[in-house]
């Protein structure tokens, strides 16, 4: 249609007339506007007929449809998917939804769920639309049904929500499980460290709660620095919530209020029975005394309270840090200092660390002296953290680089802890071996030294001889996400790791790597007729040396045995270097748990366990897989039992080449 007009004798132009009405359309309707237009062009003069499409008026009254915007709408949901309504312990389901958006705009998906961990969503682009996908774990249990849901948002945030079918857990019934944490303090200063064990937990009708209930663990810290990668899966594990077992250490350092959950499950038949407790740590900033320190550019002159202004040499960081309690030094990164003196330090709440970018400082032995840093104390000495530091004893002029003990009966040492340290030594081989342990902690028979952490450190012990850590000590040792490589010592005493006498000790995320001769990647020992309690091995990576793992008393003229001793979800291979080949000897075991392991290219027996004096042994096996290649051909049974009258095998698989060579036997049994 076709309207008309312009005026010829000075009248309105069509181009005025949109003009005008154009600025009163926000305040008249469209009917009213129209009625203006026709009024505007049939006034009493004379006018020229032209043609005008009559869509260029009604644009001016908003009446044209085809110039109007689409108006934007909310994405459509078009399918929906989830694996099942009701899920296990910690089980898995996968959830999918489908959607697309009118307007072909990007579009975004936000999962949540009212319990339970959702893992990272993916997203697939199909021709009309897109498809989102996330795995979702349930919790250990939940007494309400569990709501999953997503909302899918447009570019301009126009949202659709979708809620699926709410997923029944498993219920949370404690049926006589009572768990209880055993915790080494509650208080402290960053970075404060905790090592907590689950030991004193019952369960009624359980005759072995430590090892046979399932246990886990939540720091309630997701901001330290606590990611590590398990040496035998290759997949990254966080310390806040990834620790299974028994016993479990962490470092907090952040200021804070943590509530450290342990969950206890045991599966009962169908049913799975599950009961938690709690408690509190309060951790609070650093609020002692602190100095810095820079090697090159520093001068001893400057005030030392800051980094424009800090302190030089090793000798005054001596002198000021041994002076009193409550003191920090802080080496610049990027640095090497110079030690010519052993640091002797009997005073308690002492930190040694980094600040900066870059590498770590390196800590150089120049002198001949018998340690870099040495702790004693007739006394009481606690709380000592060194971190970010790499200590060099330069071809064993520190022939130990960082040696505790304690000389009076009834003094006491604890909470001590290493944290991202690097240790390095070599040995020469000349005339005598001139290295020694690169941690030594040692007491006598009546001191105590409790809670020693080893956290996410390396060791490089290139020909050095004797041990990595040799840890002499009462309770609470643990060894975590750490790596040992080298060592070229005597193959009877020389180990990456060497505790003795210690209570409730933990190695886990360990990565022990290629030796020159080792004997044992940790040898454990029992002594003065004692039972040592509580030990777990969890996720270690067990290679390179001779054999894998030693639980036996110190020696000959002594007794002792290990009790409560779980091993679990570790790998042993590659050992016999330079001789031997064992995986696992238990010489010295009254209960012992090994569990989820795997085992192959050990030329000896994979596992050797046997009565010691009069204790019997109580040995379960199960979930493990072991394989024996036809080679070498003076290879030994897979297992090798003697005396062992209580002994539980279920799940285990076994795998035995050894037809043209070695020991066609899975298990040897007297």
């Amino acid at each position: 249609m076709q309207f008309f007009t312009t005026p010829t004798n000075g009248g309105y132009s069509t181009l005025r007339l949109v003009a005008i009405i154009s600025r009163i359309t926000s305040l008249i309707t469209l009917d009213y506007c129209l009625m203006l237009i026709v009024k505007a062009l049939s006034i009493k003069r004379t006018f020229a007929v032209i043609a005008i499409n009559i869509s260029f008026l009604l644009s001016a009254c908003g009446g044209d449809s085809s110039s109007d915007p689409t108006p934007n709408v909310e994405p459509r949901i078009i399918s929906n998917f989830q694996t099942s309504t009701s899920a296990g312990s910690s089980e898995s389901l996968v959830f999918k939804i489908e959607a697309s958006d009118p307007e072909n705009s990007t579009m975004n998906f936000q999962w949540s769920s009212s319990e339970g961990a959702l893992g990272t969503s993916s997203q697939t682009t199909q021709a009309n639309s897109v498809l989102s996908e996330v795995t979702w774990t349930a919790p250990v249990c939940s007494d309400d049904p569990i709501q999953i849901s997503v909302v899918v948002a447009d570019a301009d945030s126009l949202s659709v929500s979708y809620q699926f079918a709410l997923v029944a857990g498993a219920m949370c019934t404690s049926a006589g499980i009572q768990p209880a944490i055993q915790i080494t303090r509650t208080s402290g200063e960053i970075p404060f460290h905790v090592y907590v064990s689950s030991s004193d937990t019952t369960a009624t009708g359980v005759t072995n709660p430590y090892d046979q209930l399932e246990y886990s663990w939540d720091f309630d810290d997701t901001q330290s620095e606590g990611s590590f990668v398990h040496p035998v899966t290759g997949d990254t594990v966080e310390a806040n919530t990834d620790q299974a077992g028994p016993e479990a250490s962490f470092v907090y350092r952040n200021p804070g209020t943590y509530t450290i959950t342990l969950t206890a499950k045991y599966q009962s038949g169908n049913e799975t029975l599950v009961n938690q407790t709690s408690t509190t740590v309060t951790v609070s900033d650093w609020s002692g005394e602190t100095r810095y320190f820079d090697p090159e550019f520093g001068s001893d002159e400057n005030a030392g309270t800051s980094t424009d202004a800090p302190w030089k040499t090793w000798s005054t960081l001596v002198n000021w840090i041994t002076a009193e309690d409550h003191r920090q030094a802080l080496i610049k990164r990027d640095t090497e200092m110079p030690v010519n003196e052993m640091l002797w330090q009997t005073q308690s709440h002492i930190r040694i660390g980094a600040y900066g970018s870059g590498a770590a400082p390196r800590l150089t032995a120049e002198s001949e002296i018998s340690a870099i840093i040495r702790l004693a104390s007739d006394t009481t000495i606690e709380d000592h953290v060194y971190s970010d530091l790499l200590l060099d004893g330069n071809n064993g002029s520190s022939p130990s680089l960082f040696y505790a003990r304690i000389y009076e009966p009834n003094a006491i040492m604890r909470a001590v802890a290493f944290l991202d340290m690097t240790f390095v030594n070599d040995d020469p081989h000349g005339a005598e071996d001139v290295t020694s342990n690169m941690i030594t902690i040692q007491n006598p028979p009546d001191g105590f030294i409790d809670d020693v952490l080893v956290w996410n450190s390396t060791f490089i012990r290139n020909h050095s001889v004797k041990n990595g850590i040799y840890a002499e000590m009462q309770g609470h040792f643990a060894v975590i996400g750490s790596s040992f490589s080298g060592g070229d010592g005597n193959n009877i005493k020389d180990h990456p790791i060497y505790p003795a006498t210690v209570n409730h000790a933990q190695y886990r995320w360990i990565n022990f790597q290629q030796t020159h001769s080792n004997n044992f990647s940790i040898n454990s020992a029992s002594k003065a007729g004692n039972t040592l309690y509580y030990t777990l091995v969890d996720g270690c990576n067990i290679t390179g040396g001779q054999n894998g793992l030693d639980f036996s008393r110190h020696n000959s003229s002594t007794t002792g045995w290990f009790s409560d001793l779980i091993i679990q979800n570790n790998a042993f291979h590659g050992l016999g270097n330079p001789t031997q080949g064992y995986g696992i000897i238990g010489g010295s075991l009254e209960r012992a748990t090994i569990r989820n392991n795997q085992f192959y290219d050990i030329p000896y027996s994979d596992i050797i366990v046997g009565k010691d004096g009069d204790r019997e042994v109580s040995l379960q096996l199960y979930g493990n897989k072991i394989w024996k290649g036809a080679e070498p051909a003076n290879s030994l049974a897979m297992l090798d039992f003697q005396d062992v009258f209580n002994l539980s095998m279920t799940n285990n698989i076994f795998v035995n080449e050894g037809v043209t060579g070695g020991s066609t036997n899975i298990g040897y049994y007297i």
